[in-house]
């Protein structure tokens, strides 16, 4: 009986410890999206030629705004205008922030 009970405690905590790493793992493959839009694939942060840490710190906030503004009409478009599509493995097929400028 007690190797029964430690049996299901650990598939328990397996299971757990599987879905808190699903859970991580998609937060940090949306840093890391907010990061490549804000860098090389929309803002092209990595373009400037500033060498003042003032400016550049200026440069990064106003980036950040207007991504947060970007990534938040994608999700009203997405919810009120044009839905976007869903593959099969049930992922978007584009992200929020990519839709932006297709409807602008």
């Amino acid at each position: 009986m007690q190797m029964n009970k430690s049996f299901l405690i650990i598939i328990f905590l397996l299971i757990s410890f599987s879905l808190f790493a699903q859970k991580v793992s998609k937060e940090r493959w949306q840093i890391e999206t907010a990061f490549r839009a804000m860098k090389t694939s929309g803002f092209n942060l990595e373009d400037t030629h500033l060498t003042d840490i003032e400016r550049i710190e200026k440069l990064v906030a106003i980036v950040t705004i207007a991504f947060c503004w970007a990534y938040l009409v994608g999700i009203y478009l997405h919810e009120h205008d044009k839905p976007i599509k869903t593959l099969n493995n049930g992922k978007q097929r584009k992200s929020f922030f990519s839709t932006i400028p297709q409807s602008v």
